[in-house]
């Protein structure tokens, strides 16, 4: 099955298709149960990392299935996988797939192998840096943060890290963005991201926002002042 589904790939015409990725993901992935060695070994095989099908659709689904398992064996099949990809641009497939499983998820606990591979493959999440503490990685992600023409996606999850990782440089740009004029989802992440700092100007804020909000941004305001007792007064 795995030869047919790795002869299949192979063709470059299909992967625009909207059943077939799809149809050949679902064969791979019914064999992670069944023979985990097998599917590792598929990409293991340099000749089917070039082709866009699997580039697109195969690889990073299946890093995505085994980092959404978060069991330590699962996670050192991340690790084998990308030290299989032959460049740090295939690595990226793959961090793709990793990103996307551990979004919005406690990225503590990640085994040395999986953490060795990702810095030798040059593509660490920036989140992934961020909680490690890494100051050029804080750098780059406040800079992100406040970059209006950067992916709106990537700025959300930015934004959301520093609910996870507590850093003083970070409050002021939080608070920047949860007054600004930005869209109501960033907005609203920068507030709930706030709810980590206890500093005084961060209640003295949401009263602001809650004073002169609306929606979904002023209920979050109101959560903001409700997580301490003395910004509830």
């Amino acid at each position: 099955m795995l030869k047919l589904v790795a002869a299949l790939a192979s063709r470059d015409e299909d992967a625009n298709d909207a059943y077939i990725p799809l149809l050949l993901w679902f064969a791979l992935e019914s064999h992670v149960m069944l023979d985990r060695d097998a599917v590792v070994g598929f990409a293991k095989d340099p000749g089917v990392w070039d082709r866009p099908l699997v580039q697109q659709h195969l690889l990073p689904r299946l890093m995505r299935r085994f980092a959404t398992e978060g069991r330590r064996a699962d996670l050192l099949v991340c690790a084998q996988l990308l030290r299989f990809a032959p460049t740090p641009a295939h690595g990226a497939y793959l961090m793709k797939g990793f990103e996307e499983a551990y979004r919005g998820r406690e990225l503590a606990g990640l085994p040395d192998e999986l953490l060795q591979a990702m810095a030798a493959s040059g593509k660490a999440p920036l989140v992934l840096r961020v909680r490690q503490g890494e100051a050029a990685a804080l750098k780059e992600s406040l800079a992100l943060i406040t970059n209006k023409k950067a992916d709106p996606t990537e700025r959300l999850n930015q934004v959301r890290v520093f609910g996870e990782v507590r850093r003083d440089e970070a409050m002021g740009v939080l608070l920047t963005i949860a007054a600004s004029a930005e869209a109501a989802p960033l907005r609203k992440a920068a507030l709930i991201s706030l709810m980590s700092y206890d500093r005084p100007e961060v209640g003295a804020q949401a009263v602001t926002i809650v004073e002169q909000g609306a929606g979904e941004v002023r209920l979050a305001a109101l959560a903001l002042l409700v997580s301490r007792a003395e910004w509830s007064q």
